[in-house]
């Protein structure tokens, strides 16, 4: 149903709505698991977005993209899109955009072996979602950093992270895998 009506979109209306219909389109292939199909309209729907130049669209284009690249195991281009995301996030001031961002840079750079790199980005985003009340991905945030310092041995710098505020939020990302 979301298919049939997002292409009748597609092919009737203005550019506005045509680049949301090929964003939404994307995300019903990527949620279908059709990765090479939403990569092509999610790039259609960045060419509109960077035309109109929206950087907010743009940056959430990237996030989606990112996220894609990411079921498909392509880190590196993963790390390229979540890095222009978090760049329009910070350069609009979109915190929620920006620890997403943070969030997914992490675990990409966690997967790279990169796991300096990968810390930075999980404090940043602990930061952010604290600052928001965002408790589960301050707790996706927390566990992705506690299994980097368990893995380095450093179970104590991931304690140092923990705060009182934290507790409710590490048992809302139980069962959290990949973010």
């Amino acid at each position: 149903m979301t298919l049939r009506y997002n292409s009748q979109c597609v092919c009737e209306t203005s550019w506005i709505p045509k680049g949301t219909a090929y964003c939404n389109f994307g995300d019903a292939f990527r949620v279908d698991g059709k990765c090479e199909k939403a990569i092509g309209y999610l790039n259609k729907g960045l060419a509109i977005a960077e035309k109109m130049g929206n950087q907010r669209i743009v940056g959430g284009m990237h996030g989606r993209l990112g996220s894609v690249f990411g079921r498909l195991g392509q880190y590196k281009r993963v790390i390229g899109h979540q890095t222009k995301c978090l760049s329009i996030a910070r350069e609009l001031g979109d915190r929620d955009m920006e620890v997403s961002a943070c969030l997914s840079l992490g675990f990409s750079f966690q997967e790279g072996d990169q796991l300096s790199k990968a810390m930075d980005c999980y404090r940043k985003s602990i930061s952010i979602a604290r600052e928001l009340g965002d408790g589960t991905l301050e707790g996706a945030s927390l566990k992705h950093l506690g299994a980097i310092c368990g893995r380095l041995g450093q179970h104590d710098k991931g304690n140092r992270t923990s705060s009182p505020a934290s507790k409710s939020s590490k048992s809302s990302a139980r069962g959290i895998e990949r973010v």
